[in-house]
């Protein structure tokens, strides 16, 4: 695919806050790429570490700078290995592709608000909840489901945990 004159062939942290601030300026190739998977329009849901765009009310397209590929490569794993694993209901990874060396991710949207943010500490899991999407009272099963997780990996791979408790509080912010 040709260079695409709304995306910076490959911008500095500075050169990218600036683009995420000014939607009008990436807004364009987003919806270029979101008319492949949705025939509504794409609009720019701020807030991230990376540029997103709501395309209707089923579809989110995330586009990752070149220089945070690496974060790219986690979400589309993770997506693909909580599919389907927890009791709650998480995005379904529809594509995974890449615009003048910019990735992307294509998935579906959950019903609510944004996602939360998850924050992973050494013995415990903190749930940061910006505009929280899930009913509060799902948190604590979500913690244990995480911590469960969490302890069953570290006894499979050997990890001497001792002292360390498992993971059962959650922080909430309001949205």
């Amino acid at each position: 695919m040709a260079a695409s004159p709304e995306l910076p062939a490959d911008p500095g942290v500075a050169d990218f806050d600036a683009l995420q601030d000014d939607p009008a300026r990436w807004i364009g190739a987003v919806a270029a790429l979101g008319a492949r998977y949705s025939g509504a329009p794409a609009v720019p849901a701020g807030g991230g570490t990376v540029l997103v765009a709501l395309l209707g009310r089923e579809r989110v397209l995330e586009l990752y700078p070149p220089f945070l590929r690496d974060h790219f490569e986690f979400e589309r794993a993770m997506l693909g290995h909580l599919q389907g694993r927890l009791t709650l209901p998480t995005p379904h990874l529809v594509d995974s592709a890449e615009h003048a060396g910019w990735p992307y991710l294509v998935m579906t949207q959950l019903p609510g608000r944004p996602r939360r943010r998850w924050t992973f500490q050494v013995g415990r899991v903190e749930l940061v909840n910006q505009r929280a999407q899930q009913p509060r009272r799902r948190c604590p099963q979500l913690i244990d489901e995480v911590g469960a997780r969490g302890d069953a990996r570290r006894r499979r791979i050997g990890v001497d945990h001792a002292g360390i408790q498992s993971p059962r509080t959650a922080t909430l912010t309001p949205p």
